[in-house]
């Protein structure tokens, strides 16, 4: 699991460990109730998806956000995850596609939620002196870790303070100074479209509302050879516990020149993590050549 990533890597520094193997399985389909406050949201028999219907809603509304600029997200996330292959999801749809779609939890369709299918993923991590006995390894520069409190009611739906704290630990660590112009491939664990925005707002991608302009056909600020989601991220599959693992993992391959189609070399990339609802818990890694 992505916790235990979090906790061998220090062992490894350490040199208590040379090498570890960090597996995560599951087909759990949806949050389970630890996540829900209680006293105040059980009572609702509020869902993981509800809840990201909520902070969809919050984010879109505080910003006066149009709908369909979501369209984006969907059908560049789609399109990714069909010339791949690891992706759940190979059907691609284009923005009147999307458009034609009813709600599925209002006001989110059901291209704006990502499917849950069963997943397993498996990493070698290993240490620095165990360098001659790894091919084209893609190292950890930085890490970050943060959560925010668990009830969605108590919390401004449409930031991100954890992630921007975790992000700030990674590239700290990694000494990253302008994550867009030092960091070629972004994997960024969004469930639900909305997601992406914010969450590239979050890791100072983009300014506060413009997050979901990345996604757009005729967007300039990316500069070239620089990608986000390349994999299709986990709008094209996810497995509850196994996403954020799967988005390391991708995020491995590019550093290693392996990603689906890649042309050029990537000497950074950044998996992200989320947990809890509505993205509680954040985890953020830097990884290089």
């Amino acid at each position: 699991r992505r916790e235990r990533c979090v906790t061998r890597s220090p062992r490894l520094s350490a040199g208590r460990v040379a090498k570890c193997v960090v597996v995560a399985v599951s087909t759990v389909a949806d949050a389970p109730d630890s996540w829900f406050d209680v006293k105040f949201e059980m009572p609702l028999k509020l869902k993981a998806d509800e809840a990201g219907a909520l902070q969809a809603m919050s984010y879109m509304g505080h910003f006066g956000l149009s709908w369909d600029r979501l369209a984006g997200v969907v059908s560049m996330s789609r399109e990714r995850g069909a010339a791949g292959t690891r992706a759940y999801l190979h059907e691609q749809t284009d923005r009147k596609g999307y458009l034609e779609t009813s709600c599925e939890i209002f006001p989110l369709r059901c291209f704006d939620i990502a499917p849950v299918a069963g997943s397993a993923v498996a990493l070698v991590m290993a240490a620095e002196s165990a360098d001659q006995d790894i091919r084209k390894p893609a190292w950890v520069r930085g890490s970050g870790a943060a959560q925010e409190r668990g009830a969605i009611g108590q919390r401004r739906l449409w930031e991100a303070p954890a992630l921007r704290a975790a992000a700030k630990q990674a590239y700290t660590q990694a000494r990253i100074t302008d994550a867009l112009k030092e960091i070629s491939c972004f994997e960024i664990s969004d469930y639900y479209s909305p997601q992406a925005g914010l969450w590239c707002e979050a890791l100072g991608l983009a300014p506060s509302s413009k997050g979901l302009m990345l996604f757009e056909r005729d967007n300039k600020t990316l500069p070239p050879g620089t990608v986000i989601d390349p994999s299709g991220g986990c709008l094209c599959g996810y497995a509850l516990g196994v996403g954020g693992l799967a988005r390391l993992a991708e995020a491995s391959r590019w550093v290693q020149g392996r990603g689906a189609g890649q042309e050029a070399p990537c000497a950074k990339a950044l998996a992200h993590s989320q947990s809890g609802l509505c993205g509680q818990s954040h985890w953020v890694f830097i990884l290089g050549a």
